[in-house]
């Protein structure tokens, strides 16, 4: 473990103690689903900006044989930890615009900070984006998926909510076997590497799944477990179409039932979730 590790680690453990904060504070809130809430929503933006943009490069030295997986590594510590957690103290303990100028101000001066040790980089991003997308978009979009999930939802933001809480398991799920365990990669000739094809596609197969498992953790059928069986064989004919069609490369036996059966026990999960955000809170 080297300093841009130590850097990155420092801000997960710094962020992870807030959220205990938090949590402590609202223990009888939906904290924790605000927080899946905001990380899904944070991934959303990643996944234009980074994955298939290259905004900007981490590099935090986790994965250091692999330069594009290493710098997911950093972006998991940026949207699943630091930003979505600020995020979420801000909401649940109603902070006013002070407040988000405070926190806006001292995410910038991070990223001044690790541009300088040049364990990230900007592409064509600039730093004024991240001040303003944080202070008027970022923090109030929290702000408002809070007060959604204290009332009783339905329809539309029903289906969102839900979206946002399930889908940022399934992209992290995605991933991490393919970082770690190189188990798979997307090769579709988009970018100059397989592993920028990877992410790209990656972001979009997530999305899709989401889309697919919330419509049916919301669909309401005699035989619940019809569910699992359309989504276990819509799932296993995408990964032979893409095997056929060349696009996705597999490694190991056991690839295509595990990215076909874990999204089942997310369906599962947000069949629970789906109950509990349709209730007052």
């Amino acid at each position: 473990m080297d300093y841009h590790s130590i850097w990155y680690l420092a801000l997960v453990a710094a962020s992870s103690l807030l959220f205990i904060y938090t949590y402590y504070k609202k223990s009888n809130h939906p904290v924790f689903l605000l927080l899946l809430a905001t990380t899904g929503f944070g991934y959303i933006i990643e996944g234009v900006i980074y994955n298939i943009l290259h905004c900007y490069v981490y590099y935090p030295h986790f994965i250091p044989s692999n330069p594009t997986y290493d710098s997911n590594m950093g972006a998991i510590a940026s949207n699943a930890f630091v930003l979505p957690v600020i995020g979420v103290f801000l909401a649940t303990q109603g902070k006013n615009w002070g407040w988000s100028l405070f926190f806006s101000v001292l995410l910038v001066g991070i990223e001044w900070l690790f541009l300088e040790l040049k364990i990230y980089q900007h592409n064509w991003w600039r730093i004024e984006f991240t001040f303003f997308g944080l202070l008027f978009f970022y923090f109030p979009i929290i702000k408002l998926l809070y007060r959604w999930l204290l009332e009783k939802q339905e329809g539309i933001r029903h289906f969102l909510l839900l979206f946002l809480i399930i889908s940022p398991i399934l992209g992290t799920i995605h991933m991490l076997p393919i970082m770690f365990l190189s188990n798979r990669y997307y090769d579709l000739g988009w970018y100059e590497n397989v592993f920028q094809d990877t992410n790209a596609f990656a972001a979009i197969y997530y999305i899709g799944s989401g889309l697919l498992i919330t419509a049916l953790a919301k669909l309401k059928l005699r035989y619940r477990w019809g569910k699992y069986i359309f989504l276990l064989v819509a799932l296993l004919s995408i990964s032979g179409f893409l095997i056929h069609n060349r696009i996705l490369k597999v490694f190991v036996c056991w690839d295509p039932y595990f990215y076909a059966i874990f999204p089942g026990i997310v369906l599962f999960l947000g069949e629970k979730v789906s109950q509990r955000i349709k209730e007052s809170n």
